[in-house]
């Protein structure tokens, strides 16, 4: 009797086996074998990890100033904002200079300069930056116009992260 592996998500302890399995570099085929799941499988599974993964270390290093960018603002709940969207420039998704730590109502919920409150806000924003980060601000007039739906390997980008946050650099 042949034995056939198993075509669902992989979960719970396969998951936790097979991500330290990833990290470590062995080869897709051979995680297959051993937590017994398709080679595809582990292949989605690990590029959907990698992908989670690098979003949360590029939150952390665009939060890592501790403080919202808006000028005199003290509030503590810090959030990583996109300036150029996730959604349409893939490409982009993991440059810091696309990121901007903000608190919760600057990010999500202030009428005239959140990123999320409508387009006139998202100007203002990036009109903001032009004037605290001019650098940033050129970096973003530059890519905003980037064909969109470039090609990403998720892989990569999680590494250069790790060693970024491991470096402490942003």
């Amino acid at each position: 009797m042949k034995f056939k592996r198993k075509t669902g998500k992989i979960t719970g302890i396969n998951a936790t086996k097979a991500w330290k399995m990833v990290r470590d570099g062995i080869s897709y085929v051979e995680i297959a074998a051993e937590i017994g799941y398709q080679t595809s499988r582990v292949k989605q599974f690990a590029n959907k990890k990698y992908k989670t993964e690098a979003d949360r270390l590029w939150a952390d290093i665009v939060k890592a100033p501790g403080r919202c960018a808006i000028k005199g603002c003290s509030r503590q709940s810090l959030q990583a904002h996109h300036l150029i969207e996730k959604s349409t420039h893939p490409h982009l998704r993991f440059e810091l200079l696309n990121g901007i730590c903000l608190c919760a109502y600057h990010h999500m919920y202030d009428p005239t300069i959140s990123g999320h409150s409508g387009c006139v806000a998202a100007l203002n924003l990036i009109e903001y930056i032009q004037s605290y980060n001019p650098e940033q601000y050129e970096w973003v007039m530059h890519h905003k116009s980037d064909k969109a739906y470039q090609e990403v390997y998720y892989n990569e980008e999680y590494n250069k992260l790790k060693g970024l946050a491991t470096r402490g650099i942003k």
